[in-house]
């Protein structure tokens, strides 16, 4: 059996060093024009210190999350879901920054589930 498939998922990740964050944004993930962004999550491991980031698009101004306090000894801050869904007219970065607090070591893990238009045939 074949079937046309129109939406392609794809799961970009990147981790980033907690105490390389600062108050100036900066670009961890490339999202291609046209994608429809479902899901943007923050993992927290081995954090020490406390803070909040702001996590967005750096060109379209959407922010995914805003003043979000991270902590890891908090299974509430530790595990972050956005609710934000949205789509890219260009090509844009998803850019993190530390917003208040600070961090000696740890690190957050970004990941961003996106689907591009497109279409390709599947075999069963």
């Amino acid at each position: 059996m074949q079937q046309r498939v129109h939406h392609i998922s794809y799961l970009a990740v990147s981790s980033v060093e907690l105490n390389a964050l600062s108050g100036t944004a900066k670009d961890y993930i490339l999202i291609p024009k046209g994608a429809n962004i479902i899901d943007v999550k923050l993992e927290v491991e081995d954090s020490e210190g406390k803070g909040e980031v702001e996590v967005a698009l750096s060109g379209a101004g959407v922010k995914f999350f805003e003043n979000t306090a991270l902590d890891s000894s908090e299974i509430e801050k530790r595990f972050l879901s956005s609710s934000i869904h949205t789509s890219t007219k260009e090509n844009d970065t998803l850019s993190i920054k530390l917003t208040s607090g600070s961090f000696s070591s740890g690190k957050v893990i970004i990941k961003a589930l996106y689907f591009l238009p497109s279409q390709i045939m599947t075999e069963f």
